[in-house]
């Protein structure tokens, strides 16, 4: 059963974009593909913190990425605002083109 997850995220110095965009960089640079079972990745900023909403084919390919993600993290000085949320997602609306 896919599931949506919505993690916030919060840097206790710095600028959490910049954070984000050193995520990435990091992923880049290590060659880490984009993880098994994550169907979709949103993330946007309210105020100082970063929100993400992904939506994962099972809770079991999230929590392998979440033990890959969380010694970056913790590297990079982001740290999560609370326990992920998540959801059983119900559906996914995208207009036509």
């Amino acid at each position: 059963m896919p599931i949506v997850v919505h993690v916030v995220a919060t840097t206790p110095e710095g600028d959490i974009r910049e954070a984000y965009r050193a995520i990435w960089g990091h992923f880049d640079a290590h060659q880490i593909p984009h993880p098994r079972g994550r169907r979709s990745h949103m993330a946007y900023l309210v105020g100082d913190a970063l929100h993400t909403a992904d939506v994962w084919e099972s809770r079991e390919d999230l929590e392998a990425y979440l033990r890959q993600f969380g010694s970056i993290a913790d590297e990079l000085g982001v740290r999560l605002a609370g326990p992920p949320e998540v959801g059983e997602l119900l559906d996914i609306v995208v207009p036509p083109q």
